[in-house]
């Protein structure tokens, strides 16, 4: 009964917000804002960065809620726009930089373990679609299904990207126990 009435609220708030109703869109996307933010946080590993994606992603589903058609959920949508915007930045800072490891980390950021530099730097590694993968599934703890939505693909497709993922992850720790 209670996801009855937040899925209401949430269609109400779209249909509102299709008409342009800035307030509804606004709530929209305070509702999924943390589970964003960690999204993306996680992908890219800077608190600078991922405000920045945030804050383009929520731009350019602002100018896209006319064409939201319903057809994955409006978290997944929306999820979808930021890890393609987070793809985008990384791209550009690769290009910009050719490194991957040129990020600010606050002091209360979780990169100052080094469990989690160890973690970043191996998800830095991996390729965009098999960084995802892992992110969505082990991190957010979305289903198969439900980060095959997010990425556009099939839930074989995540497994097999997951098995290649774990495949690479036991040959780089073999190759440093060397």
């Amino acid at each position: 009964m209670v996801n009855s009435v937040i899925l209401e609220n949430e269609s109400d708030l779209l249909d509102r917000s299709k008409n342009g109703d800035s307030e509804a869109f606004e709530r929209l996307l305070n509702t999924h804002y943390d589970l964003i933010y960690g999204i993306i946080y996680k992908h890219c590993g800077c608190s600078h960065d991922t405000e920045d994606i945030l804050q383009e992603s929520f731009i350019k589903a602002s100018s896209g809620i006319q064409n939201y058609r319903g057809e994955a959920s409006f978290k997944n949508w929306l999820c979808k726009i930021a890890l393609n915007q987070a793809e985008d930045l990384r791209r550009k800072t690769i290009r910009r930089n050719n490194l991957l490891d040129n990020y600010e980390h606050p002091e209360n950021s979780p990169s100052h373990d080094p469990q989690w530099e160890q973690i970043n730097h191996i998800l830095q590694k991996l390729k965009p679609k098999e960084r995802s993968a892992i992110l969505l599934v082990f991190e957010q703890g979305l289903s198969h299904a439900e980060a095959a939505a997010l990425c556009g693909c099939s839930e074989t497709t995540i497994s097999w990207r997951i098995f290649i993922v774990k495949q690479k992850i036991k040959g780089w720790l073999s190759k440093e126990k060397l």
